[in-house]
């Protein structure tokens, strides 16, 4: 069969362009680390090939440069856990306690694989156990009968066996781009009403900026918006930065990278 090339593209200096040209703009940083995207499915009898991968992803998501979830079976139910920090995951149920990764990978199995997943920071606590970030955990949704993708549909508004108590106090997750440039905006959920502090710091523990200084919110989820300026008015430099919250119950930090 023969091909039909243009004629534009049949000279040596215009397919050499193309190239060129191709090459220039796979140059640009999107901005996105290698490691989002990144797999590895760990099936009982693959540890010693993949283990290193999954250590890798993990040394970059203590970082706070990408987010790490897993998904899998767990007694014939489709279950997610989310990397929370030095080798520790946290299941999709509030029954079940944070374990290890050691103890992760032994859930792995022929009909019950593991697929661990490098993603965006700031998502992965949606992607891996909180689907709709109404604070009742994927896990726990289905066991009740809720819906796990609407947060309108918690284990509190269905008939179950599964009650209210299985929400966590306070979620602090990324509502914007990390990193940024122009403004950090911060979502806060709570499962209770009562004070709230969160303040701006930087890499040394010194504070840059309080945005909210014990006031009462009510329970629900909004967002908070910091215009990169330190308490005196000026702008801050590129940098690593941590946002902490103080709410009911709780006290939470997420890393923020601004770049200039």
């Amino acid at each position: 069969m023969t091909r039909l090339v243009p004629a534009w593209m049949r000279s040596t200096s215009a397919r050499l362009a193309l190239v060129v040209t191709a090459s220039f703009l796979l140059a640009f940083d999107t901005g996105t680390h290698p490691g989002v995207g990144a797999q590895w499915t760990m099936d009982g009898t693959n540890q010693a090939p993949g283990l290193a991968r999954l250590n890798t992803l993990q040394s970059l998501a203590d970082a706070n440069t990408i987010g790490l979830v897993a998904k899998g079976k767990k007694n014939n139910q489709n279950r997610g856990w989310v990397y929370l920090g030095a080798g520790s995951w946290r299941p999709d149920k509030q029954s079940e306690a944070d374990i290890s990764q050691s103890t992760l990978l032994a859930l792995a199995g022929a009909g019950s694989e593991l697929t661990f997943t490098g993603v965006m920071d700031g998502t992965e606590l949606r992607l891996g156990i909180d689907r709709d970030l109404d604070g009742f955990r994927d896990g726990d949704e289905v066991s009740a009968g809720s819906d796990p993708g609407d947060p309108a549909s918690t284990p509190g508004t269905v008939v179950s066996g599964v009650k209210p108590a299985g929400r966590t106090p306070a979620l602090l997750f990324m509502a914007g781009p990390n990193p940024t440039s122009s403004e950090s905006r911060l979502g806060i959920t709570l499962d209770q009403g009562g004070p709230v502090s969160l303040a701006i710091y930087d890499v040394r523990g010194a504070l840059v900026r309080r945005l909210v200084n014990n006031e009462h919110w009510a329970s629900g989820t909004r967002v908070a918006s910091w215009d990169l300026r330190s308490e005196a008015g000026t702008t801050v430099s590129s940098g690593v930065y941590f946002a902490k919250l103080e709410a009911p119950g709780t006290v939470l930090t997420r890393r923020l990278t601004i770049v200039r």
